[in-house]
């Protein structure tokens, strides 16, 4: 309570300092509106408060170690037994993966710096673009990234030079911060203060790459310049270390009562590894590891006993994923004294990711995910270690061996996921490759189901859906949404996220097509969507099991606004293993009639219509069909065809995907009606 006190204090302050310099604020009516926001902050409770922290918590965990051993951090054993595990683990690499990485770093020498521009830099705030400024950004990130591995696994000395470059060229940067990512009280300048440094995602990505660079290149870069070193020391706590510690305030941080999400484990994450392998104040390093687990205490109690991530599983790298190297960090630091072996809840959060997992690089897409996902093997084999599951290992080495090692390449978009795939490389090698492809799976806080037709394969249908509600974060409104999968390929699908702009994470979020129901396998009720907020939500959810059949049933009557009229909603799924079936039952109750009732099906595969009432999907690689069955008497057919433009959805889709409507014939204000998937 008295941290959250102080941290309400402190929240308060920086607000005062920012908002009175306002000068609008001294005028009395806006005075009087500002302090009666302030006393908002004061009244509503904090999230700590919603979910106390327990005295099995991490900090709590360590005080209790510490109390019995006050030499408990072994940073300099650490740092040691790293740096020589990365060394040989580098030297044993297979000659043909270390000849493409060494080929990548030449490519690099031969290359231009990109220039970064204010023009670009505001181009965020005056038009939404984000991506022209950010691809420069991270091409300078890239080419030290590479030009550092290539040293790393040659150690000739021919790419100092250019590190050196690298290095002092993101040390001179305004702001290791994106536009986008910026600190909400920054953002509407356009640039940033460089007097008032924000730590967010981008910041603890360049601060943990400029932490390897002296990790590993210390000396080498002390005799190419004496000034290098104490260059990267000083950006680095003025630009990571201060701001991290001085403030309570990052939203991301959990401290002012907002739900974290991955930020919260993600930023906490590369600030701690920066100070492991960075900072040489041995008292500002206790503070940063402190301060870190009472910040991710909060981000672990915004998870359900069940594990699951509401961000979907391609956020599962940044959020539980890095929750999981978190904690194998501490276990490290501490002598392997700090063990979390005995939690539950946790092994839960590791074993989330098979649980929605279809085949191959396919994963259960609710939110903003995309179909087709590489998770970061190094991140699901730390699970797999922690609670010796060897179900994680053999998952984890399936991606290892299928992409990295086959491809004879390991490459990561950051140095510190090729560090960890690099020190795990030779036990991936030799473990089994195995997916779990479970045959039932049901997160029952998270509300999300998969059931596939067969065991340990990807034979036959696969089923996934939901419930939840419209406030999950990274949020579609979904209520109510499935997916189906043929052997391992989608037929009715969710589309997923597109290129990320400034309208992605504003109030035009839910005018984006793809992120509103109509565009989701939902009912369109008396012309009326779903609508986002928490209070749209799915009630009375089950899930059962007898003999061959899964059962999901949901009302959804909720999701839909007041004007909507609906007094229930209710879908029941049926998945019958031995028919290679797929029936959707809807019972729905309405107040007055307005429009036609609609059902709505997603898919990028054509169809074709082979008589009434049956609208046939055909995949294109195999030819295999399922046939989708519906009344013809009570519904319409409609199909409307959505042309993509988006780059990124073009790659997972095509060029167009598909609306499939069923309008209801019928002018009832109740209905009752099947719709049929079978395999034909």
């Amino acid at each position: 309570m008295r941290d959250t006190l102080l941290n309400r204090i402190s929240f308060s302050l920086h607000l005062l300092m920012k908002i009175y310099s306002m000068s609008n604020i001294k005028q009395p009516f806006f005075r009087i509106a500002f302090l009666c926001f302030i006393a908002t902050l004061w009244c509503r409770p904090a999230f700590a408060q919603l979910s106390e922290i327990s005295q099995d918590s991490i900090f709590v965990t360590y005080q209790q170690l510490k109390s019995k051993e006050a030499s408990l951090l072994k940073i300099d054993q650490w740092r040691q037994e790293t740096k020589t595990d990365i060394e040989q683990k580098a030297l044993a690499l297979d000659p043909q993966v270390k000849a493409v990485f060494i080929s990548d770093a030449e490519k690099v020498l031969k290359q231009q710096w990109p220039v970064l521009t204010a023009s670009e830099f505001l181009e965020f705030t005056r038009n939404g673009n984000r991506s022209n400024f950010e691809k420069k950004y991270k091409v300078r990130r890239d080419m030290l990234k590479k030009l550092l591995v290539g040293e790393l696994l040659e150690k000739k000395g021919r790419f100092l030079p250019m590190i050196a470059d690298g290095v002092w060229m993101i040390c001179e940067e305004s702001t290791w911060a994106l536009p986008a990512t910026m600190d909400v009280d920054q953002r509407g300048f356009g640039l940033p203060e460089v007097y008032n440094p924000v730590v967010d995602l981008c910041v603890a990505q360049t601060a943990i790459l400029l932490g390897w660079t002296k990790f590993f290149f210390n000396k080498e870069l002390n005799q190419l310049n004496s000034k290098l070193i104490p260059r990267i020391d000083h950006e680095l706590n003025v630009r990571a270390v201060q701001p991290y510690l001085s403030h309570n305030d990052f939203w991301w941080m959990g401290f002012t009562g907002r739900k974290p999400n991955n930020w919260n484990i993600y930023c906490n994450y590369y600030v701690l590894m920066t100070a492991l392998t960075a900072v040489e104040n041995s008292q500002l390093r206790e503070e940063i590891i402190v301060k870190s687990m009472k910040s991710v205490e909060y981000f672990l109690a915004s998870y359900a006993d069940d594990g699951g991530c509401d961000e979907g599983p391609n956020y599962w790298n940044m959020a539980g994923g890095t929750f999981g190297i978190y904690l194998k960090a501490l276990h490290e630091i501490t002598g392997k004294k700090l063990d979390f072996s005995n939690r539950p809840k946790i092994h839960q959060m590791g074993t989330y990711l098979y649980k929605v997992h279809i085949d191959s690089n396919y994963f259960v897409n609710f939110a903003d995910a995309p179909p087709r996902s590489n998770p970061d093997p190094a991140k699901i084999y730390a699970f797999g270690e922690m609670f010796n599951d060897d179900r994680l290992k053999s998952f984890a080495a399936s991606f290892f061996q299928r992409t990295w090692a086959k491809q004879k390449t390991m490459q990561a978009d950051e140095i510190n996921v090729f560090l960890q795939n690099l020190q795990i490389s030779d036990v991936m090698l030799k473990t089994k490759a195995q997916e779990p492809l479970e045959k039932s799976n049901w997160l029952p806080d998270l509300q999300v189901l998969t059931l596939r037709q067969q065991q340990g394969t990807n034979a036959g249908l696969l089923f996934a859906a939901k419930g939840g509600h419209n406030a999950e974060s990274h949020n579609h409104n979904d209520v109510g949404n499935f997916i189906l999968y043929q052997d391992g390929k989608p037929v009715i699908i969710d589309v997923g996220i597109g290129t990320y702009t400034r309208d992605t994470f504003n109030e035009q979020r839910w005018s984006i097509w793809n992120i509103r129901s109509l565009w989701h396998n939902c009912p369109t009720v008396n012309g009326l969507e779903q609508q986002n907020g928490e209070q749209y939500r799915a009630t009375n959810v089950g899930y059962a099991e007898k003999g061959q059949t899964g059962y999901f049933l949901l009302d959804i009557a909720s999701a839909y606004p007041a004007s909507a009229g609906v007094e229930k909603l209710v879908r029941n799924f049926e998945f019958q293993r031995k028919q290679a079936k797929l029936v959707l039952t809807e019972n729905y109750q309405l107040k007055t009639w307005q429009k036609p009732y609609e059902l709505n099906f997603i898919t990028a595969l054509r169809t074709s219509q082979p008589k009434a009432g049956v609208l046939r999907f055909q995949q294109s690689t195999t030819g295999k069909t399922i046939e989708m069955q519906f009344d013809p008497n009570g519904f319409d057919l409609e199909i409307e065809t959505k042309t993509q433009e988006d780059p990124k959805l073009v790659a997972l889709w095509g060029n167009k995907v598909y609306r499939i409507a069923l309008k209801s014939k019928s002018k009832s204000v109740s209905g009752n009606h099947v719709i049929t998937f079978a395999t034909r």
